[in-house]
Formats: structure tokens, sequence, C-alpha cells
């Protein structure tokens, strides 16, 4: 995964594509409709999602604030492999991963292990990681595999980190649904992390509407849409880098220099 500021991000596909990358986007029309977050680009021999955001589509990002102009600012450079690359710092390290594995079901051991080691590892501030969660109103969802982390893999997370980003109403409900079924399962079967939101009511209330679109979705597929057409790509490219940063918190985490 490369993330990358949103104003770069037509630079980046075009790096990549002179690297002899290749997209696999057949319906640029489609992501334009979605601003898709990502777009996935393959070599021989590496696969690389190429982000300008966390979510892939606008509705994911709707209900959340993640602001990955901020976590840029904050960035760090670590060394990995003899090289020195930009990452998250440790609280928006342990925050992606969280949310990332919240919005996933939540049901991967290796997610839940990835939480543990940035617990144990980097020792992050974890009463800054609640107060930027609150910002980006992802606590319930992040503070819910947080909670799950502890309980499978004995992850060192005071129990008042987690009653502070997660309402005792989405508590109980977990503590409930993972005692009639383990948290961490072998199977792609949903659990409730995906629809959790800023907060109970929120999380509860568009459940009806989530309901219908995917009826919807079924019913009334999207057009396909083969053409690949370079007209359409560069519309898509173009909305992207020309999105009010404040309306999409959409910046990332690498320039365009630096993936060259």
């Amino acid at each position: 995964d490369l993330l990358v500021d949103r104003r770069d991000f037509p630079q980046a596909v075009r790096i990549l594509e002179d690297l002899g990358y290749e997209h696999i986007i057949r319906n640029w029309a489609l992501a334009e409709e979605v601003l898709a977050g990502q777009v996935v680009m393959t070599s021989q021999s590496v696969h690389v999602d190429l982000h300008w955001h966390l979510h892939y589509s606008s509705q994911d990002r709707r209900p959340f604030a993640l602001d990955p102009g901020a976590m840029i600012e904050r960035s760090r450079r670590v060394a990995v492999s003899g090289l020195t690359v930009p990452t998250l710092d440790p609280v928006d390290t342990l925050l992606t991963l969280a949310f990332h594995a919240a919005r996933s079901d939540g049901h991967r051991l290796i997610w839940l292990k990835d939480v543990e080691r940035a617990v144990a590892v980097e020792e992050p501030d974890l009463d800054e990681l609640a107060r930027r969660c609150h910002e980006y109103r992802c606590a319930p969802p992040v503070g819910l595999i947080l909670g799950r982390a502890r309980t499978v893999l004995d992850a060192q997370i005071p129990d008042e980190i987690i009653r502070a980003m997660t309402p005792a109403a989405l508590r109980v409900t977990d503590r409930l649904a993972t005692a009639l079924v383990h948290p961490v399962q072998l199977h792609e079967r949903g659990t409730i992390t995906r629809s959790v939101r800023s907060s109970t009511v929120a999380s509860l209330s568009p459940l009806p509407t989530r309901g219908a679109r995917r009826l919807r979705r079924r019913l009334l597929p999207p057009r396909e849409n083969e053409t690949d057409s370079p007209d359409e790509k560069e519309s898509y490219l173009e909305a992207v880098s020309g999105l009010d940063p404040r309306a999409s918190s959409s910046s990332g985490a690498m320039t365009a220099k630096e993936l060259s």
C-alpha cells in the first residue's frame, strides 16, 4: 500500500505506469462516480494499492472524518531493509491498523496481532490515540478492536482507554456477539465492527438505508464498462486532484517525488 497526496495522485499513477505497472481498473467512470480512494496497479513481481485516501468510496468516507493531511504532517521515517522510508507516527499507525481491521470485519487474527505488536513495540500515547479517534469520529470501531486485541492476545491496553473510546451499549453488544461467535474466524463472515460509527445512535440509525442500498446494488448492479477510456481515466484523476481537501480529508504520506 502506497499513500500519496491527492494532488500528486495523477503523477504517481503515471510514474508507476512508466515503471511498468499496469492498472486493473476498466471502469474509470464508476471510479469517478464513487471517487475511488485507490487504484490497484501490478507489475510482474509487485502488487501495489496506490491510495490517495484510506477509504475506497466517498460513501465509506462520509460517516468519518479521517485527516490524512494531518497524518503526513506528523509522519516519521523508518529504516526498512536498508532504505529510509516515510510512514505514519506511532499513534496514527495504531489508529490505522485498528480502524482498517474494524472496517474489514475485525475477524482475522493477524489484524489483532498487528494491533498488539504496535502497542507493545512502539508504546504509542494511548490518551492521544483516544483524542485523535474522537476528532476523526472513529473512536468506537477502533475501541472495539483494541478490546478484542486485549481479550484475545492480552494486548496491554488499559480498560479506561477502551471505555473512553467505546460507548457502553456497543461494548455490551460486542461482548454478546463474541460470546456467541468467536471474534477470530477462518471465513469472511461479517461481524458488527463494520457497522460501527461515531456513536450508538449513529451506528444503528443508518441500518435501514444501508440494507436498501445493498438490495439496490443486487437488483441494479453498476453498468459494465470495459472501454478503459483514456478520457474517463483523466477525468477521474482530475476529479481526485481537484477535490476540496477540507471536504474530502484527502492527503497522504508519500510525495510523487519520493515514489519515483
